[in-house]
């Protein structure tokens, strides 16, 4: 008998050791993908800002005083540059 229950303690011991450590790794794992979710969005924003900014300088006028191509042509141009 104390040879089936040094084998339930054990058991019972890996089970825990094994559920803690597949916790801890998930949980690091979410942490990690959060962490580089947030930088994403930093890095989509401030290049957002700075095409932005571009193209306030390149379309001084009123879009609609523009002709089509010359937008696209623009616009494909600053996206291209950042």
């Amino acid at each position: 008998m104390p040879q089936n229950t040094m084998n339930s303690i054990s058991t019972r011991l890996l089970i825990i050791l094994i559920s803690a450590a597949a916790t801890v790794i998930t949980l690091l794992g979410l942490l990690e993908y959060h962490a580089g979710q947030l930088d994403i969005q930093h890095h989509l924003n401030a290049d957002m800002r700075i095409i932005s900014n571009r193209l306030t300088i390149s379309l001084r006028k009123s879009i609609y005083e523009y002709d089509i191509g010359t937008l696209k042509d623009t616009v494909q141009a600053e996206l291209q540059e950042s």
